[in-house]
């Protein structure tokens, strides 16, 4: 698909502004936080985190307002396709950047069984914070889409 179908598209769909205004805002906000954070710059009530803790729970609120139910099978492999092929294929450029440059510097490298560990238990890689939030969503929309125990 190209820039124009894209475009034509997204403006042919019937889009809430104000629920996409909000997530930009959110969008925004999430980046300061995060520059913020990255260089150890204090907020001083730039990014009040204090006040907008309920932004993350905010997106799953907004994706569910579009869910749609599927058949389970269906919903995996779409969702899958969609949610799990970017986060392992950002998990691995991040482990392969950090670690690379870890290896330049001489300092120590993640092994295997850390990585695994971190991505059960604390949802992603140490190299890429952000991704639990893919992994998080998939597992919600698959047990979303479980069929209902038969009475």
């Amino acid at each position: 698909m190209n820039s124009r179908e894209f475009l034509t598209r997204i403006r042919d769909t019937k889009r809430d502004a104000g629920i996409d205004t909000i997530a930009g805002f959110f969008v925004v906000y999430i980046c300061i936080g995060h520059a913020l954070a990255l260089f150890n710059i204090p907020d001083n009530g730039v990014c009040p985190s204090s006040y907008l803790y309920f932004f993350m729970p905010w997106f799953f609120y907004k994706g569910g307002m579009y869910f749609r139910n599927k058949p389970l099978k269906k919903g995996i492999l779409q969702d899958g396709k969609r949610l799990l092929l970017p986060y392992v294929k950002w998990s691995l450029i991040g482990f392969v950047i950090i670690n690379g440059l870890a290896v330049i510097v001489g300092n120590q490298i993640h092994g295997i069984k850390s990585c695994f560990y971190e991505m059960l238990f604390e949802g992603s890689l140490y190299e890429n914070k952000p991704l639990w939030f893919l992994a998080s969503l998939f597992l919600v929309k698959t047990i979303v889409n479980f069929p209902p125990p038969s009475a």
